[in-house]
């Protein structure tokens, strides 16, 4: 590799740019050393030319430049204009219930929630009741109508377990209240 020119000789034309400026030097057609292309390509060795490509089918005419219909047919006049069909695209209608049933069923869900904590089941008697209300609101929603369902039947769940959990709370309150105190001082 040592005895190798680092570069080839141009043979002549336009001198290669000087090195580092980033150009590459391509040759132009007709340089001499060069050999010029074929101006298309042939058959392949030992097969004929092609013939003249297809053309109409027997007993058609030659055709023309541009379309033009087939016998018997009348030439095409202006392009028509189509218009849109009528009465298949309808605009959706407001939906009046669908964001009182979403809110219905998120309150439903929350006041499910709410019944793991020990202060929530007070929350909750507030929460279950906007949730049964958004919920009673929502049923009149045509597309969300199944998340009011469930949002009411969440929320009045929940509602009435908090209702006992908090009676049992005051009832265990108030039977403390009245026990009477042992004085453990002897």
């Amino acid at each position: 590799m040592d005895n190798q020119p680092p570069y080839q000789e141009i043979p002549s034309g336009t001198p290669p740019p000087p090195p580092g400026s980033g150009f590459t030097y391509y040759p132009e057609h007709g340089a001499q050393g060069y050999p010029q292309p074929e101006p298309g390509y042939g058959p392949p060795p030992g097969y004929p030319p092609p013939g003249p490509g297809y053309g109409p089918p027997p007993g058609y005419p030659q055709p023309g430049p541009g379309f033009m219909p087939p016998p018997g047919y009348a030439p095409l006049g202006p392009t028509p204009v189509y218009a849109q069909p009528v009465g298949v695209y309808a605009p959706t209608m407001p939906d009046p219930g669908k964001g009182m049933a979403i809110t219905g069923f998120v309150m439903g869900i929350v006041s499910v929630l709410l019944l793991c904590t020990f202060y929530g089941s007070f929350i909750d008697l507030i929460v279950g009741g906007l949730g049964i209300t958004f919920s009673l609101m929502g049923r009149k929603s045509t597309t969300s109508r199944g998340l009011a369902i469930a949002g009411l039947v969440m929320s009045i769940i929940a509602v009435v377990i908090s209702v006992v959990f908090v009676l049992i709370i005051i009832g265990i309150i108030a039977a403390a209240a009245n026990t009477p105190q042992y004085n453990s001082n002897y």
